[in-house]
């Protein structure tokens, strides 16, 4: 089993094109999952494929509504 890539909050947030407050919410209310290191956040990649994939869901189903 390979060992998914982990990211910082602020490669993650740059990936999101997101900004700062914005994506501390996230982490902070669990919509983006997350590893908790101490005060540090890390986001592993299949956590952030899983925000971007949920994210992409919403709005096909707002544009097919």
């Amino acid at each position: 089993m390979p060992i998914p890539k982990i990211y910082r909050p602020e490669e993650a947030r740059k990936l999101l094109h997101m900004g700062r407050n914005r994506f501390y919410e996230l982490l902070q209310s669990g919509e983006l999952k997350s590893i908790r290191n101490g005060r540090n956040y890390l986001i592993p990649e299949p956590c952030l494929a899983e925000y971007i994939e949920a994210g992409m869901v919403k709005k096909a189903g707002a544009c097919n509504g």
